[in-house]
């Protein structure tokens, strides 16, 4: 369970980097520890889908571009929500790291800066559609903002469904966060990320050819024990 002081950090920066937590157990019993773990989405068959995922770089490849690594590749991984094609996104996600590479940082972008620098009004009105051809049973509109004050985000899998949302990607595609993000490195065995999935966006860096055996755990949580 999360201390006192490591549960008023995330709650108030919205996330949270603890180094070597519980290195010895995995990370469904380490999400268990810390809050409530759930499945992240229903597939088309009607299945939930794994509780926990195991993330490795991998080359880009072109014949499947569901994930981001088979995109991207080594590249590096723009800023966006997990799941933000889902109907909900997952509240938290939670980054546990089995083989670390110091040069890899995961970039945590709070989703307020996006507040400051765009028209809330404007926001509101944007509207977007899954990607075509998605696993997911999500067909519904879903809108850029959500509970009126959480953004979902991601370049690759949701498409504009009206101008506005149009004009937000084109936005998003030109701005520059340097220096505005945190970043961290999962480099030692049970260094663990926790991310207010609904109050930031995050990123991937470039992964070194010499970094393509770091292996890093994701759990998703839809709450955080009291």
């Amino acid at each position: 369970m999360l201390t006192t002081q490591q549960k008023h950090v995330l709650e108030t920066d919205g996330h949270i980097f603890i180094a070597e937590f519980l290195p010895n157990i995995d990370i469904v019993s380490c999400g268990k520890t810390v809050g409530k773990v759930v499945a992240p989405l229903t597939l088309k068959s009607g299945l939930k889908a794994e509780k926990f995922e195991t993330l490795t770089p991998k080359n880009a490849i072109t014949s499947n571009k569901n994930t981001y690594s088979s995109i991207f590749g080594l590249g590096e991984f723009p800023y966006h929500t997990d799941l933000a094609h889902s109907s909900l996104p997952p509240k938290y996600l939670l980054l546990r790291c089995v083989k670390g590479a110091e040069s890899v940082k995961t970039n945590v972008l709070k989703s307020q800066k996006i507040f400051d620098n765009y028209n809330y009004t404007k926001l509101k009105k944007c509207i977007f559609k899954p990607r075509d051809k998605l696993i997911t049973r999500t067909l519904l509109p879903l809108p850029l903002i959500f509970d009126d004050e959480f953004i979902r985000w991601d370049s690759v899998f949701l498409l504009p469904a009206n101008k506005n949302a149009e004009n937000f990607q084109n936005w998003m595609s030109e701005i520059k966060w340097n220096g505005l993000e945190d970043s961290y490195s999962l480099s030692t065995l049970g260094d663990t990320l926790i991310i207010n999935n609904w109050m930031n966006l995050h990123s991937r860096s470039l992964v070194p050819e010499k970094d393509r055996s770091r292996i890093v755990e994701r759990i998703y949580l839809s709450e955080i024990w009291k």
